[in-house]
């Protein structure tokens, strides 16, 4: 299964959890089904919550950085911020202020069974020209298998709101929805050399005792 797959499924969650008659999760019916996803990775200094996976470069010492984070424990499969509109608002004293209104709607992958591969991290011996080649051609491959939560949920919506203030004129209103999955395995992969750079792989599944 694909990223585009993945968001897909996590959103497939929104209809049903508003229906209080709908308990069918239909991530369930995926379990076990492998997925494999990359994404480019992103100058550290213009990184956000949506790139998990950033680069930097250290031009005195010729050294190129490749880090991968996950920030709280999610993995983002698709971002999207759209302007809902804007209206004046007016405080208890009668300040008023122009306020924009956004609405942000995003997909994520959450890890189950440990979470110790966004520690990923390697740092190479570059000069300027190379450096530049890597940052623009290593990506970060993710691949796993689709599980459940310790509640046995696959998919699972929430949505949050923050209020605009006269210092921050600004309100947003959040939908995200979430696919679980077991990440197996994670690498920097080189495109033009068809190389892993770094990589993590998951321990295997402890034996069951008879």
């Amino acid at each position: 299964m694909t990223r585009e797959g993945l968001a897909a499924l996590a959103f497939s969650a929104a209809g049903r959890e508003s229906d209080k008659f709908e308990t069918n999760d239909l991530g369930r019916q995926v379990i076990g089904r492998e997925f494999i996803f990359a994404q480019s990775l992103a100058d550290e200094d213009s990184s956000t919550e949506t790139n998990d996976a950033y680069w930097r470069y250290d031009k005195s010492a010729q050294q190129l950085t490749l880090s991968f984070r996950s920030y709280v424990h999610s993995l983002y499969l698709k971002f999207e911020s759209k302007k809902s509109g804007e209206y004046t608002g007016q405080n208890a004293f009668g300040v008023k202020v122009r306020i924009k209104g956004y609405t942000e709607t995003e997909a994520k992958l959450t890890p189950v069974g440990g979470t110790d591969f966004n520690t990923l991290s390697v740092t190479l011996n570059a000069d300027p020209v190379e450096g530049r080649r890597l940052s623009q051609e290593v990506t970060l491959l993710v691949q796993g298998v689709i599980d459940a939560d310790s509640d046995g949920a696959v998919t699972s919506c929430s949505d949050d709101h923050a209020g605009a203030t006269i210092d921050d004129p600004i309100e947003v209103y959040t939908y995200s929805c979430a696919v679980t999955g077991r990440v197996t395995h994670v690498e920097f992969y080189d495109r033009k050399n068809s190389a892993a750079l770094a990589e993590w792989n998951a321990e295997p599944a402890a034996a069951a005792k008879p």
